[in-house]
């Protein structure tokens, strides 16, 4: 296939994939708003923001470099896979810590409760980093269309499931999130 075909054709699984998610957080943003507090969702943004700007410092963002030596067919797969996952499980450690002595300590009063929950919510977050930029590196283009527009699937039916039908508030929210990075 030519180098153009090959582009066209994994700018639409990429677009389609991307814009499915894209759309779904706009159109849920109703529900959400409907169901949790502004305090609430003030609280989720502001843990989730955490988590994301300590990702690529607890990391040494280690996901890109896991996609940059992945797309070089000189060095191994499985041992670039191993040094990330190495970097992931110490930045989920160091991570944990903090969510740790946040909860000890008290000092972060709107998450006060809620550290066992951002704490998983990175975890899923990071694993979900790796995996997507290591299958970028892998040119898994297919793959990444497929798994975003089944996590987009799932984000749909987990907050409808724990928000409206068990109606968890918060710790429901944060459980479909946890679910579908």
């Amino acid at each position: 296939m030519n180098k153009s075909k090959y582009l066209m054709k994994n700018m639409g699984i990429l677009t389609i994939s991307n814009f499915s998610s894209k759309i779904l957080v706009f159109l849920l943003v109703p529900l959400y708003t409907s169901v949790l507090s502004t305090t609430e969702y003030g609280s989720y943004d502001l843990a989730v923001s955490i988590a994301t700007l300590l990702y690529p410092i607890l990391t040494l963002n280690i996901v890109d470099a896991v996609m940059r030596f992945s797309m070089d067919q000189t060095y191994d797969k499985k041992y670039i896979a191993y040094i990330g996952m190495k970097f992931v499980f110490l930045s989920i450690v160091i991570f944990g810590i903090g969510m740790y002595m946040l909860n000890i300590t008290g000092l972060w009063s709107n998450i006060n409760g809620l550290e066992l929950f951002v704490f998983f919510y990175y975890i899923s977050y990071v694993f979900n980093q790796f995996l997507i930029q290591f299958a970028k590196g892998l040119e898994k283009v297919i793959d990444m269309g497929v798994a975003g527009v089944v996590s987009t699937v799932v984000t749909i039916a987990s907050n409808v499931l724990f928000l409206l039908v068990f109606k968890w508030g918060l710790i429901g929210f944060f459980f479909a999130n946890i679910l579908t990075q």
